[in-house]
């Protein structure tokens, strides 16, 4: 199974390579949309990555997603997501190539938002699904973006064909304090 990762990231050369490295293995095709970092971000990521594509980010992440998903060749079928802050499990990542069931549309997964886990536990995110122009995200609030599927009119973990991980979460590290976002 042929599965692209996804990676956004603005001034990440502290959390980049790891985190590339951390899904390289895994996926077939492996795509960082950066928004015009000012450090060595693009650099080192142009190491790993199968390819980098430097762009101005609109005003919020879904639209970068929405934007980076066209980008995700056709030979690609499945998409998974992952912000350059988040770690997927690496028993699930070593079976990613088998994950493809027919049945399924998406997968979520909790995610443990560090350093305080128990504030948002769980966080339910969309991470990986199939790759259809018919799947857009769209932002609904201060740091939310939802996936939806135009067709139905409805989220997609709202849908059947939805596998939720319960045993697999999504390890987010804690936000860097030398930054801010707007959406935070």
């Amino acid at each position: 199974m042929r599965v692209a990762a996804v990676v956004l990231t603005k001034d990440e050369e502290q959390r980049v390579e790891e985190c590339l490295k951390h899904l390289k293995p895994s996926v077939s095709y492996l795509l960082v949309l950066d928004d015009e970092s000012k450090d060595r971000t693009v650099e080192i990521a142009e190491k790993t990555a199968d390819k980098v594509v430097v762009r101005h980010v609109e005003p919020d992440f879904s639209a970068c997603r929405n934007y980076a998903q066209r980008l995700v060749p056709k030979w690609c079928p499945w998409i998974l997501v992952c912000d350059v802050d988040e770690r997927f499990d690496p028993y699930w990542l070593s079976q990613l190539p088998a994950s493809g069931d027919p049945g399924i549309n998406c997968m979520r997964f909790p995610r443990i938002n560090l350093p305080t886990p128990d504030l948002t536990w769980p966080d339910y995110q969309v991470r990986f699904y199939r790759n259809k122009p018919d799947y857009v995200w769209r932002h609904e609030g201060l740091g939310k973006d939802v996936l939806y599927s135009r067709k139905a009119g409805k989220r997609l973990d709202q849908l059947e064909g939805v596998t939720t991980l319960e045993y697999c979460p999504i390890l987010h590290l804690p936000r860097r304090t030398d930054i801010t976002r707007p959406w935070w």
